[in-house]
């Protein structure tokens, strides 16, 4: 489920009117929409005053939506107030394309194992090979011998 969409069911479910969240936002209903459908994302400040109305911290929020967190901090740069800059940005993978994913992987991994299989039988089949070039030079060998002493 997207961010937007689990943010508009946990709205419903506690029963708060998309103006109530457009008031906490102070956003138009147009790009409030936007974010309920996914389109427009969302700042780390505009994610906690919807979490703050909700009653959830914004990390159940985005635990929610199952979307994992990474957070940067910008220790180098300062704003115009002298302290540092910070951001969030999340990164969402459905739960159905992390099940294919995962089908993906462990069908390579079964493919790999087949073809070392086969690479293994391969080099038994090349040095059985080897070992019967051995064979047949040795008596090649020693025919050639034989008929350089019968002339």
């Amino acid at each position: 489920m997207t961010l937007g969409k689990t943010i508009q069911r946990l709205r419903k479910d506690k029963k708060i009117d998309v103006l109530e969240i457009m008031d906490v936002l102070n956003i138009s209903q147009p790009t409030y929409s936007r974010i309920e459908t996914g389109i427009r994302e969302l700042n780390e400040d505009e994610l906690k005053k919807i979490a703050d109305k909700i009653g959830m911290t914004p990390e159940e929020i985005l635990e929610e939506a199952g979307i994992t967190i990474n957070i940067r901090y910008n220790t180098n740069k300062t704003d115009g107030n002298g302290s540092s800059g910070s951001g969030v940005v999340y990164n969402q993978t459905a739960p159905i394309e992390k099940e294919l994913y995962d089908n993906l992987l462990a069908e390579k991994e079964t493919r790999l194992i087949e073809k070392d299989k086969q690479l293994q039988e391969k080099n038994e089949q090349l040095i059985q090979q080897a070992e019967q070039i051995k064979v047949l030079q040795e008596q090649n060998q020693r025919l050639t011998e034989r008929l350089l002493e019968l002339r």
